[in-house]
């Protein structure tokens, strides 16, 4: 039998033979190897589905960003998963394999934080958001820059790193986020509590501390995260969405109150109108009758005045008449050196005339009254 163990530059004092070797059948390890596998598999299809779920929410709700994070964080949780469970180890060189398991730990601290930050905006502070960015891009920088053996040795910088989120959100953001009975708060403190008590199992056990389940939980602890916080987004979801209901039917009731309001209105305007309309068609008929009237009363006054001018003309036809029976005032003046005459007709015709004639010696001088 020969046993090949990592050398000691690949892990540092820790690498070599952590725990007892087992003998068991060949027929004990294909059916230990196949359970694992299918439990592993099963994770990494639930894990897919509630990313690509999640994913696309956030196409139908772009402004959700909560969701893409949310999406992202399962993908790195299937990384870990794949990676823990040693799959797909032989499609990769062991640097290879080695930087493509460290970018969980490298990504799903900001992702963790970012995640939370955009759920509940008044709990987190943004600097912490921002120092995990940092700290997440620093350390991808150095899976792909360093060899494998640096990163062997700061593998555990790497498990801290991945502790500190959620001890930050238990200890600060969560508990803010439960005392304010913010929605889903306490399922998602019950969520990264069980994470971070699988991720202390795991560093733990890989320091023989202490021998727990006997084997890593962390992906296990990742995917309960990830189905209780999907179940948060779910119940938010719902929330929303019977909200959105709610407020549809409200408005709907609203629109129809309004709709009945304005039909009501319709139904007065349109009996104003016909009162206008009546009234119009009264006002019309009086102005028509009006205009009969003005029409008569033309007639009647251009009839009184042709008659007016009729009698004009015959009133100064008299006048002519009674002018030429007057004396004139050369005949008179022969008469009477010194005379004057008064004689102030009201209208054309006067009622009195005056008259002069010498008889013999004598001069005879008449003013008569014709009416009185």
């Amino acid at each position: 039998i020969v046993i090949q163990v990592a050398d000691y530059s690949y892990g540092g004092p820790a690498a070599g033979l952590r725990r007892k070797i087992n003998f068991v059948p060949i027929d004990q390890i294909n059916k230990d190897r196949i359970q694992t596998t299918s439990i592993n598999a099963f994770l990494i299809g639930i894990l897919l589905v509630i990313s690509l779920y999640h994913f696309f929410l956030f196409i139908y709700r772009t402004k959700a960003v909560s969701y893409l994070i949310f999406a992202l964080l399962s993908l790195v949780v299937v990384t870990w998963t794949i990676y823990s469970a040693g799959m797909f180890i032989d499609k990769f060189t062991y640097e290879g394999y080695l930087a493509f398991g460290h970018l969980a730990p490298a990504l799903f601290p900001p992702l963790l934080v970012l995640f939370f930050y955009f759920l509940y905006k008044d709990e987190v502070h943004k600097e912490v958001v921002y120092a995990f960015l940092i700290v997440g891009l620093v350390f991808i920088g150095i899976i792909f820059a360093s060899s494998a053996t640096t990163i062997s040795n700061i593998f555990l910088i790497f498990s801290m790193n991945m502790m500190l989120p959620p001890l930050y959100l238990l200890s600060y953001s969560l508990l803010k986020a439960v005392a304010r009975k913010r929605e889903g708060s306490l399922l998602m403190s019950l969520s990264v509590f069980i994470m971070f008590a699988s991720l202390i199992h795991d560093s733990f056990l890989s320091n023989s501390f202490i021998k727990g389940f006997g084997f890593y939980i962390s992906s296990y602890g990742f995917v309960a995260l990830i189905i209780l916080q999907s179940l948060v987004l779910a119940q938010m979801f719902s929330l929303t969405f019977n909200k959105n209901i709610n407020l549809t039917l409200n408005l709907e009731k609203i629109v129809k109150a309004r709709t009945r309001t304005i039909d009501e209105q319709k139904t007065i305007l349109e009996k104003q109108n016909m009162d206008v309309l009546r009234q119009k068609e009264e006002i019309q008929h009086q102005n028509e009758v009006l205009n009969q009237r003005n029409e008569e009363i033309e007639a009647q006054r251009d009839f009184a005045h042709k008659q007016n001018e009729e009698i004009t003309d015959s009133i100064n036809y008299a006048k002519r008449i009674q002018s030429a029976m007057l004396p004139p005032e050369p005949y008179i003046s022969e008469l009477l050196n010194e005379n004057f005459i008064l004689y102030k007709p009201r209208d054309i015709v006067s009622g009195d005339f005056y008259w002069i004639k010498q008889v013999n010696q004598y001069i005879i001088i008449v003013a008569a009254d014709c009416t009185g």
